[in-house]
């Protein structure tokens, strides 16, 4: 998971994107977050980016077989 936040980047004169790395999702843990301190929590986005990631995680269920069977993971 990453915090992607824009700024203005006087130099350049445009607008530039810092992403900061947060931590990574589990199915039973939710987000363990990455051993940097954090002070400020942005839960907000992560429930939107986990509802993302467990969608496609659903669409992909019945596909996961069938792709192991034929590319032999």
């Amino acid at each position: 998971m990453y915090k992607s936040t824009s700024y203005w980047d006087k130099s350049l004169r445009k607008i530039r994107k810092k992403s900061t790395y947060i931590g990574r999702l589990d199915k039973e843990k939710g987000l363990i977050e990455s051993s940097q301190k954090y002070r400020s929590k942005i839960y907000p986005k992560i429930v939107k980016t986990y509802g993302y990631a467990m969608l496609l995680n659903i669409a992909m269920k019945d596909l996961i077989p069938l792709l192991k069977e034929n590319f032999e993971f």
